[in-house]
């Protein structure tokens, strides 16, 4: 709510143009007239818009020289220094190239892109999703996830949040049961890790996460 207020209050200072320049006195530099009211948007656009090229550069070097984990926050960084380019180049069309149809609307529009292709960026690489990347990597590995988009696995007792978390990675939801005899041979059961050496059934262990494991009931 702040931020849309001071956003419609840059945006009409933005509208009014660049205020008249102040007088300098011989050897001074007039800082009041540097940071005027009406001087806000100009100096805000080239201050943001050289963040944004610093952004870019920076995230262009990462995603040359970069490892693979680094790379996908470097996405983010390009996408938004790329977005914040937008503030100068409408600043500098209207009151320097003369294109009045850049209205506040325009400016604005500046400050919000940025943001929003940040956000669908973080969207796009599972950033806002990946609510646990060590059990989601878990899952994506080449010996774990044939076995679970094809088979549906069990489980007796997990804790809710770990109950979620599968609910929301895998594809075929974990079913619930009584007890572990009721978990037919040659399917596939989560459990505790600490359970796996007092399990009475043959099983072998799939692999491993944190302090589960998933195993096959073998006959």
């Amino acid at each position: 709510m702040f931020a849309s207020v001071g956003l419609n209050w840059l945006g009409s200072i933005y509208q009014t143009g660049i205020s008249p320049q102040l007088p300098l006195e011989k050897g001074k530099i007039n800082i009041l007239s540097l940071f005027a009211k009406k001087n806000l948007p100009r100096n805000l656009s080239y201050g943001f818009g050289g963040f944004g090229v610093l952004l870019v550069i920076a995230s262009i070097g990462v995603l040359s020289w970069g490892g693979s984990d680094i790379c996908k926050y470097a996405t983010i960084g390009l996408a938004m220094g790329l977005g914040w380019l937008i503030l100068p180049m409408v600043w500098i069309s209207r009151y320097h190239f003369g294109k009045k149809f850049l209205t506040a609307r325009y400016w604005i529009a500046g400050w919000l892109i940025p943001c929003w292709l940040a956000l669908a960026m973080m969207g796009s690489i599972g950033l806002l999703s990946d609510y646990n990347p060590v059990l989601k990597s878990f899952l994506q590995q080449s010996a774990i996830a044939p076995i679970l988009q094809s088979h549906p696995t069990y489980y007796v007792q997990i804790d809710a949040k770990t109950k979620v978390l599968l609910n929301f990675y895998l594809s075929i939801h974990p079913q619930q049961v009584a007890s572990i005899s009721q978990i037919p041979a040659l399917s596939y059961a989560w459990i505790y890790t600490e359970q796996s050496p007092k399990l009475s059934r043959p099983h072998r262990i799939i692999g491993t996460v944190k302090e589960y494991q998933l195993i096959e009931f073998i006959p």
